[in-house]
């Protein structure tokens, strides 16, 4: 919790999405997205300067994802 309040100090000058980016594992992956009661398919293609998903839908549609479950699709051979 010390820790929480730097961190929240943060979020207006987005210095925390270096660190996101580095950490987040969907980029470059299809995943699967619930938003609402929508389940979405798609590409991540990272993560925005608002900290939204940022997804290509199949159809080349490029949406950003602010809120949701996001995961990777697991593909059977």
């Amino acid at each position: 919790l010390n820790r929480l309040e730097i961190y929240l100090g943060r979020i207006e000058d987005r210095s925390f999405l270096i660190r996101y980016r580095e950490r987040e594992m969907l980029t470059g992956n299809i995943i699967t997205a619930n938003v609402g009661t929508e389940t979405i398919v798609g590409e991540a293609l990272g993560i925005g300067d608002n900290a939204n998903l940022i997804v290509r839908m199949p159809s080349g549609e490029i949406r950003e994802l602010s809120s949701g479950e996001a995961n990777l699709c697991r593909i059977k051979v």
